[in-house]
């Protein structure tokens, strides 16, 4: 902090010892990587259960199944909304990270067993999108534990 300004310095991500209430950019960017995730999967749950008949006819997996995969990301989006501004962060970025990986590899898995083009390219480009936020939330929580001193 320059000598007058009252602004934090936006180059640390420890917090002030002068003023803890002082968010990290770690906590900050943590935040709105679960509010994002909570838009993507109601959007990804909402598409689910709402088009499961043409979901199914053109990826090959059961209507059934497209709308019990739609509710259940459904009812993710709010546990990671709710994460987005508990006070630990941490805990449901990491469960975040791990549906996200989950999702990825069945979405993956799918895109290579089942259906025609167009649903095997949109189920891999599904799978891609949860594999890249999966990364970037990774690369936030690392951020967020600091220098490791050995």
């Amino acid at each position: 902090m320059a000598d007058g300004d009252p602004r934090p310095e936006a180059t640390s991500d420890a917090r002030s010892a002068s003023d803890p209430a002082v968010p990290t950019q770690a906590e900050v960017d943590g935040r709105r990587l679960l509010s994002l995730d909570a838009a993507v999967a109601a959007s990804k749950g909402l598409l689910a259960v709402g088009a499961a008949g043409s979901i199914s006819r053109s990826s090959g997996v059961p209507a059934g199944f497209v709308r019990l995969a739609g509710a259940a990301w459904t009812v993710w989006a709010g546990a990671s909304a709710v994460g987005a501004v508990a006070e630990d962060w941490q805990s449901p970025l990491r469960r975040a990270v791990a549906v996200n990986v989950g999702s990825g590899a069945a979405l993956l898995g799918l895109s290579v067993a089942r259906g025609g083009r167009g649903g095997r390219l949109a189920l891999g480009l599904a799978s891609v999108q949860a594999g890249a936020l999966a990364l970037v939330q990774v690369r936030t929580l690392v951020r967020a534990q600091g220098p490791i001193v050995a």
